[in-house]
Order: C-alpha cells, then sequence, then structure tokens
C-alpha cells in the first residue's frame, strides 16, 4: 500500500487554505489509475513479504535443510576450535564446505563433545550438584579408580602400590580419586538401602571402623546431613580439592544437547539443535572400556576382601593381581606387551589430552587464509570445488613387512584376532615432550615370530625429509578440527593415546523451524489483500458505470476501505508484518559449495512498498483518534503518513548479529550433558519498537501541526454524522450538494449499492432506498439512504449514482396513556409483594450477569499466567486486539479468532 500521495507543497497549501476546500478537482482517469495502483501495489507486497513469512524468525528463505543445517556446521566448526565471543555471520571465516542445495544435508557433528566435556574439569560446585543429582547406583558406574577413601588421605585404595606412587605425587588436587566425594553426597536413605551396602561395609567400613578416629569417620558418613553446595564446595576447597576430573567409561555412551538461539523481532527465542545424541548404555560384550578399569561396582563383588590398602585383607594380598583375577595370566600377543610397556590391565588412568592452544590457532589461521582466497577469487574457488575429497587409509612403510600379522594398535581392545593388514592404531606420546609436540602412531604385530610394537612419528623433526610428516600434519588438523581424539592410557610402566574418529551426521529438526504465528499472519495478509482488491474491483466498475466526474473520494481509499471493509485488528496485523520484515535482517544464504550468508538489503523499489505498508498503522491510530480529532483529521492524517514513510525509507537495515558462548550442565555422569553454545539475533525488538514509536510521534506532530496551522470553519464544526457510516468516510470523503455522496464512495464505506437496495457490508443487513429530490436536505428524507435521481437527464438514462445520507440523530418520546398504564400497580395489599418480587427477579439476574462478567475477567488473566513473561507480552497484545475487534461490534468471532491465535503458537 502507497502512502497518500501528498507532497509537500500540497500539504503546505492545504494548511494555509484549510482542511475543507473543495477547488481540487481530480478527473477520473486519476483516480482509477490510482485504484489501480494500489491493488496490484497490494499484491505486489504479498509476494515481496512471503518468504520472510515463511516462519516464525522471519527470515527469508530459511529452511531446515539449508540455513539451519549450515548454522549448525559453522557453529560446530567454531565450538571445536574454542572460538568464543562476537561471531561475524558475514566474514569469509564464516564460510562452510558443503552443498546444500541437494536437500540431504546433514550437520557434522563432533562425535566427541559430550565426552570431551565430561573428561574436562568439572568445577566443583557442579560436581556436587551432579552428584547429589543423581542415584549411587548410577554414580558407582562412572567413579573414577579410587586413590584414597578420605579427604586426609588416611586410607589409601589404588589397586598397586606404582599406581599409589602417581596418585600421590601428582593427583592430590583431584577430588574424583576420593571416595568421599561420592559417598558424602549421596542420600543416607539410598546409601543404607543400596545393594551395594553390604559390601562397602564389609570391604571397607570394617577395617576403617578399627583405626583411630575410623568409627567416627564411617559414623559420619552413615548419619550426614547434606550442607549447602556452597558449603560443601568450601570444605573441599579447605581439603585442597580443586578440580573434578573423571576418566574415560565407554559402558554408558555419553549424551548431548547442545543448541543455539534464533532471536527475532519481537525478541522471542527459538532454539537450533547444533548437536544431539542420545545416552546410550551398551551391552557387556561390547563394553571395552573394562580393560582400562572395571569398576568400584565390580572391586566390591570381591568375596570380602578389603580394598583399603593398610587393611590386612587386602585384595592383593589375598587373591593376587587384580589383572589375572579378572582377566587370567594368559592372553595374546598384545595382551603381553600390553602388559610389558604399560602395565597390568584394568590399571590404567585414561585421560582426555586437550588440543594445544597453538595447534587451535595456526588451523584457525589456516582456514581465514583459504576461505579468504577462495572468496575472492573466482578461479580459485572453482578449481576447490572441483577437487575430489580421497579417503586415505594411512599406513607408514615401515610396518610393511612379509610374514606379519597385526593386532591393532588398541589398549581398551587386546584380544582381537590377528590379520594380515594393519589394524586401527592408537600413538604414543612422552607426557613430559610438550614442546615439541611428540606423537606417534602405535600397532602391535608380529613379525617372523617376534611380537612387536611398532611406532611412527606424527610429525618427523626438522632436520629430517619424511613423507610421512604430510598425513601427520592432517592427523593434527583433525584433532584441532574435533574429529581426532587424544587420551593418555596411563598405566604402571608406560602412557599410549588414541586415533581419530569420522564426524557424525545430524539431520536438522524439521519441527524446530517454527511456522505457527507465520502461518496466521501470512493468512491475515492474503485476506487483507483479497477484500482490498475486491473493494478495489467494485469501487472501478461503479465509477465507470454511473460515469462519477469527481475521483477526489478514489485518493483515499486505503483510509476508508481499511476501516469499513477490514478492520482495525487487521489492519494493524497487516502494518506489523511489514515491520518486523523491516525490523529483520535481510541476508541471503548463498549455496554454490562455499556456503555462506550474505547482507542483500531490499531493493529501494520494494522498501517504498515496505515502507508504505508501515502506513497502515498510521491509519489504525487516525480512524481511532477521529471522533476527538475530527476537525483536523483529513489534514493530519496524510502529513503523519508522509512523516512515517519518509522516516522508514531513511532506517538503514538491520544487521544480524551473533555470538559463541558454550555454556554446558551436566545432567549426569551417565546421561551426558546439555549445552547453550551462543544466539544469533536475526531481527531486533529495539529495531520494532523504534518503529513503533515513530508512528506514534508522527501522529502526535502531525496533529499539532494542523491543529497549530489549519483553520477550523463553522461548516466542519457543526458537522453531523450518518448512523452507518464509518467514522473514516465523515473525515476523509468530501460530500456533495445537500451532503450527497456517489455510488464510489457508497462502496469504499460498506454500502454495495443493488437496484432498490443497499447492503451494508458492517451490519450485514438490506437498507431499501427510496427516491428524494435533487436539493432535498438529508434531513427531510425518511430513509436511511435514498437515491437522488430528478436531475436533469434524458429520459431512461441511467442514474447519476448519487445518494442522499440521513443524519444521525437520536430522540427521546414521551410515554403514551397506554404505555403508563402497563406500568399501573394496585396500590392496595398485593403492590408491596409484586414490587418486591420483581426487585428480586432484577437482583438475581444481575448477580448472575455479574459472576458471568467475573468468571471472563478473571479466565483471561490465568491464561495470561499460564504462560512465561515472553509469551505474556505477546498476548497481552492479543487482549488489547480483542477489545478492538469488541468496539467494532462482532466480539465474538474475532476474539475467538485472536485466542486461538496465542494458543495455537505457544502450544503446538
Amino acid at each position: 500500500m502507497p502512502p497518500t500521495s501528498v507532497s509537500p507543497h500540497d500539504i503546505a497549501s492545504l494548511l494555509k487554505t484549510g482542511i475543507h476546500s473543495r477547488n481540487l478537482r481530480i478527473p477520473p482517469i486519476i483516480g482509477l489509475l490510482y485504484v489501480v495502483a494500489t491493488g496490484a501495489i497490494s499484491v505486489i507486497y504479498l509476494v515481496i513479504a512471503a518468504p520472510s513469512l515463511a516462519n516464525d524468525h522471519w527470515w527469508p528463505r530459511f529452511s531446515t535443510v539449508g540455513v539451519q543445517t549450515f548454522l549448525g556446521d559453522l557453529y560446530n566448526a567454531k565450538l571445536a576450535l574454542n572460538a568464543t565471543g562476537a561471531l561475524d555471520l558475514l566474514a569469509t571465516s564464516s564460510l562452510v564446505h558443503k552443498d546444500y542445495s541437494t536437500g540431504t544435508a546433514f550437520i557434522s557433528m563432533r562425535p566427541a563433545t559430550a565426552r570431551a566435556i565430561l573428561l574436562d574439569r568439572i568445577p566443583i560446585p557442579d560436581a556436587i550438584r551432579t552428584i547429589r543429582s543423581i542415584s549411587l547406583n548410577e554414580n558407582m558406574r562412572t567413579t573414577a579408580p579410587a586413590c584414597w577413601l578420605d579427604f586426609n588421605r588416611t586410607y589409601e585404595m589404588a589397586h598397586t602400590a606404582p599406581r599409589q606412587a602417581k596418585c600421590n605425587a601428582g593427583r592430590t588436587a583431584n577430588a574424583a580419586v576420593y571416595l568421599e566425594s561420592l559417598l558424602r553426597n549421596v542420600a543416607n536413605t539410598d546409601l543404607l538401602s543400596s545393594t551395594y551396602y553390604a559390601d562397602i561395609q564389609s570391604n571397607i567400613f570394617t577395617f576403617v571402623a578399627t583405626t583411630p578416629n575410623g568409627a567416627s569417620w564411617v559414623e559420619g558418613i552413615q548419619t550426614h546431613t547434606w550442607p549447602s553446595i556452597a558449603d560443601e564446595a568450601t570444605l573441599w576447597t579447605i581439603a585442597g580439592l580443586t578440580t573434578f576430573k573423571n576418566q574415560l567409561q565407554n559402558y554408558y555412551l555419553e549424551g548431548i544437547v547442545d543448541d543455539i538461539f534464533v532471536t527475532n523481532a519481537l525478541g522471542m527465542r527459538q532454539k537450533i539443535t547444533i548437536n544431539y545424541a542420545p545416552a546410550v548404555t551398551r551391552p557387556k560384550n561390547a563394553w571395552s572400556s573394562q580393560y582400562i578399569t572395571c569398576g568400584l561396582w565390580n572391586d566390591l563383588a570381591t568375596d570380602g576382601a578389603g580394598l583399603i590398602r593398610a587393611d590386612p585383607n587386602f585384595f592383593e594380598v589375598v587373591n593376587g593381581p587384580w589383572d589375572y583375577w579378572y582377566f587370567n595370566p594368559g592372553g595374546t600377543p598384545a595382551t603381553g606387551l600390553i602388559r610389558a610397556q604399560l602395565g597390568p590391565l584394568a590399571k590404567f588412568d585414561v585421560n582426555l589430552v586437550p588440543v594445544p592452544a597453538s595447534v587451535m590457532q595456526l588451523v584457525a589461521m589456516f582456514q581465514l587464509t583459504l576461505f579468504a582466497s577462495l572468496a575472492t577469487s573466482p578461479a580459485a574457488s572453482k578449481g576447490y570445488l572441483a577437487m575430489d575429497v580421497p579417503t586415505v587409509d594411512m599406513t607408514p612403510a615401515s610396518w610393511v613387512q612379509l610374514n606379519a600379522v597385526y593386532y591393532g594398535g588398541n589398549p581398551i581392545c587386546p584380544f582381537l584376532p590377528p590379520m594380515p593388514f594393519v589394524q586401527p592404531s592408537f600413538g604414543s606420546r612422552v607426557l613430559s615432550d610438550v614442546k615439541p609436540l611428540n606423537l606417534t602412531f602405535l600397532q602391535f604385530a608380529t613379525i617372523n615370530g617376534t611380537d612387536l610394537i611398532l611406532s611412527q612419528p606424527m610429525l618427523a623433526p626438522d632436520s629430517e625429509s619424511d613423507p610421512w610428516s604430510f598425513f601427520g600434519w592432517l592427523t593434527l588438523y583433525d584433532w584441532a578440527n574435533g574429529v581426532r581424539e587424544v587420551y593418555t592410557f596411563e598405566g604402571d610402566n608406560g602412557t599410549l593415546m588414541s586415533r581419530s574418529r569420522d564426524f557424525a551426521p545430524l539431520a536438522a529438526f524439521n519441527a524446530e523451524l517454527p511456522r505457527m504465528a507465520c502461518t496466521y499472519l501470512w493468512a491475515l495478509c492474503l485476506y487483507v489483500s483479497g477484500v482490498l482488491c475486491l473493494v478495489l474491483v467494485l469501487a472501478f466498475l461503479y465509477t465507470i458505470y454511473f460515469r462519477i466526474d469527481k475521483a477526489n473520494n478514489l485518493m483515499q481509499v486505503n483510509r476508508v476501505v481499511g476501516s469499513a471493509w477490514i478492520g482495525r485488528p487487521l489492519l494493524f496485523v497487516r502494518g506489523m508484518t511489514a515491520v518486523l520484515i523491516l525490523s529483520t535482517s535481510p541476508i541471503a544464504f548463498v549455496d554454490d559449495g562455499l556456503a555462506r550468508i550474505e547482507f542483500s538489503p531490499q531493493p529501494i523499489w520494494q522498501k517504498c512498498i515496505l515502507a508504505g505498508e508501515v502506513t497502515w498503522l498510521t491509519h489504525v491510530l487516525n480512524d481511532i483518534f477521529v471522533p476527538v480529532t475530527s476537525p483536523f483529521t483529513k489534514t493530519y492524517a496524510p502529513l503523519s503518513s508522509l512523516i512515517i514513510w519518509v522516516v522508514v525509507m531513511a532506517i538503514p537495515p538491520f544487521q544480524a548479529t551473533a555470538s559463541l558462548a558454550r555454556q554446558c550442565d551436566v545432567v549426569s555422569f551417565t546421561a551426558g550433558v546439555k549445552c547453550t553454545s551462543g544466539d544469533i539475533q536475526i531481527g531486533s525488538l529495539l529495531r520494532t519498537d523504534q518503529f513503533l514509536g515513530v508512528v506514534l510521534a508522527s501522529t502526535v506532530v502531525a496533529y499539532v501541526i494542523a491543529r497549530c496551522l489549519a483553520r477550523r470553519t463553522r461548516n466542519e464544526i457543526s458537522k453531523r454524522y450518518h448512523v452507518i457510516m464509518p467514522s473514516a468516510e465523515e473525515a476523509f470523503l468530501s460530500r456533495g450538494d445537500g451532503g450527497s455522496i456517489d455510488a464510489a464512495s457508497c462502496i469504499l464505506s460498506g454500502l454495495i449499492p443493488i437496484g432498490k437496495y443497499h447492503f451494508d457490508i458492517k451490519l450485514w443487513v438490506f437498507f431499501q432506498t427510496k427516491s428524494a429530490e435533487f436539493g432535498a436536505s438529508n434531513d427531510d428524507v425518511g430513509n436511511l439512504v435514498a437515491p437522488i435521481t430528478t436531475l436533469a437527464s434524458p429520459e431512461g438514462s441511467r442514474t447519476n449514482g448519487r445518494y442522499s445520507l440521513k443524519s444521525a440523530t437520536f430522540e427521546r418520546g414521551n410515554m403514551t396513556t397506554r404505555e403508563i398504564g402497563k406500568f399501573e400497580v394496585d396500590l392496595h395489599v398485593e403492590a408491596p409483594v409484586l414490587l418486591f418480587s420483581a426487585m428480586l427477579r432484577n437482583r438475581w439476574a444481575g448477580l448472575l450477569a455479574l459472576g458471568y462478567m467475573c468468571s471472563v475477567v478473571t479466565s483471561s488473566f490465568l491464561f495470561l499466567g499460564s504462560v512465561s513473561p515472553t509469551h505474556k507480552r505477546f498476548c497481552a497484545i492479543s487482549s488489547i486486539r480483542t477489545y478492538i475487534c469488541h468496539s467494532d461490534g462482532n466480539p465474538k468471532i474475532q476474539r475467538l479468532g485472536v485466542r486461538q491465535l496465542c494458543i495455537d503458537y505457544w502450544h503446538n
């Protein structure tokens, strides 16, 4: 909808000559062209708005297999490099090498994200909160191999003396290796009723109770009450515990839910899942981490052998090595090599090795340089996309030997059968060598009957030229990019580390693309354009048929039709759609193999149309205030539309912002983590508020100007309104002699002339029309609408299409004698009884009506209270719209429609 076509010169002239000047006569052809242009622009707006109104983000052309999947890949890639802070979506560094045009693209997840978070150093308060939130049984399955029972380190619990020495040397600050950290933070009822309690009592507490202060310690554990998390964390800190770092296990595959949030122009946040994996409990035959440690719950099932190293009944004293107890002395060549190089099976400490910051910075700089070159050089981009992506199974040349069989290089899979080819391997790393990074691949093999450990350095020293270094650099790149994991396997005799895994695919969740509100908005926009075009066609045809020679009223089509045919609530929604589009960043998703987001502002002609659509909001305000501003409405209304149109055109487009900030909550050590990793602000609530503020301010400013400068005529002040005409007609349409109005103006005002009748679209009734003499006063007409047919014209020619309107007046007549008689009562004995009975009936009816009104109001507020604060704002707007609908005279249907919009949007 274009703004009212009034130039600044016309405004100045209008203010000087008065608001009721009738000297300007617009030819019919101009009015008809304006009608055609208005209808065309209303339809074109639908084409402009369709991409934005396809989702509740109001993000143009947003799709799950396109933009949503791209955002998941982009955030996962940035988070893998530990990027934080602002994320420039338009920068070349935000490019993703993937084809999203096929409709089958998946988000590339880093499969080890949850495990990396859980095996990192968990803050003490978070660890306490997690332990308390789950049962003892679940905690037992994931607890790290204990070094000590108590925080005072009185009772040692390591399985072997070498491991206890390592605990004493470097693990005193890790709360995860103290069994007290678990026992203090499970509920007493859970501990005492657990199936493990009998074994805990016999294998641990019985001996401890015989030591000095041991009985009081055991009693304290059995009868303890939880202090606050803050107090418990303070106690841990006093004991010298500064971190909680667990160890690898694969009996439970930890789950993860990692979300980012998209904020639209109404400030509503919708989540997008970029990483999701359900928690899985694996079958016992797939539980390979038992070769690292069999877990405390299995250690307790040792026929009463003690778990405290000072206990005379200690397990190793009674039963011998733990390794032989669980796996027997025999095995394979691989188990022999592991026992010789690392130490006994089931006695490893496995820790995650984080990617060095320097490696992450190197990879980030490499990606930035590569993507910048591809974005600025079409030739480089074309050549890069033309390259194939090979799948390479790297095998060092020195490992390929005659008469060789291979067992893999995985310490947690030591019983693999021998194969004539190299199997997946681990690498080895000397922990003291941090700089330079000394990484090597590992393979257990038998060559010519000799059991060997084959190794290959990942990166050759600078002084050597090793072709393998190329693959070594690829390995480091994978590690930094989150594909390769590195763990240290620390046994009694040595240390090993791990290999890579492929990306895990994740299909973007289609249910996360909200389409509820946009569906309603699109339907309302279609309705408004459909009704407007219908009225414009009728006005066009009636103007031609009746040969109307003055088209001034056609220039006010938007203001009058909106009020009479559509209604203020729907006009408000239509104007708000334009505001929301203008408050949303105009960005385009480019998918040519090197996917990226580009800033793509609307062309100037599209912004002109959008700015014109915003003026629907001024029309609503003008129409609401007509009863109090009517002497000046025809002057200030066009001026307010012109001001808002100019201001909207001058406001630059909003630019989307994004941020990276991963925050994770541990659900449990088996279930995994729930994370939020960033926000994307595609729309601005502040910009929406600014537009609404400009609409209100422009209306006030225009009214003040009109009030100060325009001349109020006696005729305008004393004007009387018609009972079935909307206030917009009285304010904006020009009347003929005697207050007559033409047929096209009747159409705009919601009256359809049909022969001897007029159909009122607002009241949904027919009015019969009777002829009136030309020049007769409208107060002399008996009917509400009367056609003027006695103009000088040839016999049988068509009517001139002008109608006289009766003024809206209300008369109070005196009651007749017969009417008075109906209310007379016998002033004898029955009178008090009759009066009391009538009063009682009236009071009961009034109380029932009051109760119904109170229940309706209460239910409305209860509904608002059942949603979150963000939702309340939207529903409150809906309540205001309900009130406006009610004032239009059709409260039931329109109220249900607005309320249902709110329910569907938030509860589906």
